[in-house]
């Protein structure tokens, strides 16, 4: 009878595993949050900012597209929730861009950043690069659902560094790193494809939930520096 009780409890949940792998989350129902930063303190100077898009230099990324514009877009969003910064507007930035014939190219050199922040009359600039991002198909386990589909189990590693640069200067006055190493489960039909290496392609809204994580583990560090510096 408590077989019973259990089998019917499987069926009732759709879901039957077939192998355990430690999963720390799901993207469907993924919950984890950025970091909830400290209130910037009071005597904080609001510093004008502009988020320069990173330089993509993975071999394996599991996006399609525009990585860098990407890391930038989600970059914008922390630093305004951050409340210690006047972001400059996505559009102009990338009319400037357009301008200096730096469209769609991640701008690392601090002496270029420094002057595309003049260009915008911003003071300071933030510019990076993701420096390693794998999704392999990990090796213990599957996860099985019962009406036929499967949740594949990934290894995720991604790294992204970033500097803050004086525009007048062309001083790095910040520079951290974010890291994420995680296992997730993902549904099948987030996986695009595996490449002959392992490697996983996945779709955007998947792999972006891990630029994001990664981002906000580099600004976590950063943060408290700038309300060192930049508190009178």
């Amino acid at each position: 009878m408590k077989k019973q009780i259990l089998w019917l409890s499987l069926l009732g949940s759709g879901l039957i595993g077939c192998a355990t792998s430690g999963v720390s989350s799901t993207y469907t129902v993924d919950r984890t949050p950025v970091t909830q930063y400290q209130p910037a303190p009071k005597s904080i100077q609001v510093k004008r900012i502009a988020a320069l898009p990173f330089e993509d230099k993975t071999i394996s990324s599991p996006l399609k597209g525009d990585v860098g514009s990407l890391a930038v877009d989600q970059l914008t969003t922390l630093l305004v929730n951050s409340e210690r910064f006047a972001v400059i507007e996505r559009e102009r930035l990338d009319a400037v861009l357009q301008e200096q014939g730096l469209a769609g190219k991640g701008i690392v050199d601090s002496r270029t950043a420094a002057q595309i922040g003049k260009v915008l009359g911003v003071e300071l600039v933030f510019t990076g690069a993701i420096t390693n991002w794998e999704v392999k198909e990990s090796k213990k386990g599957t996860y099985v659902l019962i009406a036929g589909s499967t949740e594949k189990v990934l290894d995720i590693d991604l790294a992204v560094d970033g500097r803050i640069i004086d525009t007048t200067t062309g001083q790095v006055y910040f520079a951290d790193f974010g890291e994420i190493k995680r296992q997730e489960k993902v549904s099948a039909s987030a996986v695009l494809s595996i490449a002959p290496g392992g490697y996983v392609k996945l779709e955007q809204s998947a792999a972006g939930k891990q630029l994001r994580l990664a981002l906000d583990a580099m600004l976590s560090k950063i943060i408290p520096k700038v309300d060192a510096k930049f508190s009178k």
